[in-house]
């Protein structure tokens, strides 16, 4: 699933797909630490953390970026993917 986030090589949602979920989350941490307020690359942070099996780690942030709101579309589609993915585990 391609997101339409526009942060990152074109690798990363390569990352997400392939399952190479330790590469997509370094991804991710490399964008946040130049943009640390970048809700996408949270989004897809969190679901990456999620595949990893770390969700004590992804939900904080994903409560957090429900709380903030967001209208960017990447990050709303990622969310509902991760959202999904909780659930399911549950």
């Amino acid at each position: 699933m391609k997101f339409l986030c526009a942060f990152t090589s074109p690798a990363f949602s390569d990352f997400l797909d392939n399952g190479n979920n330790k590469s997509a989350l370094d991804e991710a941490n490399k964008v946040l630490k130049k943009q640390s307020d970048f809700t996408c690359a949270k989004t897809l942070k969190a679901l990456a953390l999620i595949r990893l099996n770390r969700e004590d780690e992804a939900s904080p942030i994903l409560e957090a970026i429900v709380e903030e709101g967001t209208a960017d579309e990447g990050a709303l589609q990622a969310m509902t993917l991760a959202f999904r993915e909780l659930q399911q585990r549950k």
